[in-house]
């Protein structure tokens, strides 16, 4: 009796709902003070649809490295597209508690020197170290930090839905269809 290989499962959201991470450049320790009274900027628009009407849609409680005590995060909902986007501060990959500095300083350290970084877990570094390499697949062999850094990639995600850092642009279109008229023959 042989066993088949089964196509992988990759993971689907809930039909009509997106979920994003909005990046933002704040201080977690005045997030950290001022709980949910922290006045999050507000995105000018979603980054799904590029809509301009965002709700407010209440708040998550997250943990992060160095931080004593979880962190409320900001959520906004587009009533256009139903997205719901959590904000973030830039320095952390979503899925993470540690900084994304460490992380990369911890895959930099195993690439070169072939060895953990002494002052973090090794079976933490394992986990960033396994995800690189599910990245490095999904991505083609030999691809090295520095290029999925630059491809706005999360390196050591383990995800195979939601491994791109999306950042808030402006729209590469026109957020409104144009039709022009059907002229009858």
């Amino acid at each position: 009796m042989t066993a088949e290989l089964e196509a992988p499962v990759i993971p689907t959201t809930i039909p009509g709902v997106t979920t994003l991470i909005v990046y933002l450049s704040v201080d977690c320790s005045k997030i950290s003070s001022a709980g949910k009274a922290f006045r999050w900027p507000r995105p000018s628009q979603c980054p799904n649809c590029w809509g301009l009407r965002l709700w407010g849609h209440g708040y998550v409680s997250r943990y992060f490295d160095g931080q004593p005590k979880m962190l409320w995060m900001k959520r906004w909902r587009c009533p256009e597209c139903a997205a719901v986007h959590t904000s973030r501060p830039i320095e952390y990959w979503r899925g993470f508690w540690a900084q994304a500095a460490t992380i990369y300083a911890s895959l930099r350290e195993r690439i070169e020197n072939r060895r953990w970084l002494q002052e973090l877990s090794r079976q933490r570094q394992e986990y960033w170290w396994k995800g690189f390499g599910i990245t490095q697949f999904v991505r083609g062999a030999h691809v090295d930090v520095e290029s999925l850094l630059n491809s706005h990639l999360i390196v050591a995600t383990h995800s195979l839905h939601y491994r791109e850092i999306r950042y808030v642009e402006e729209p590469p279109h026109r957020i409104f269809a144009f039709t022009p008229p059907v002229r009858a023959p």
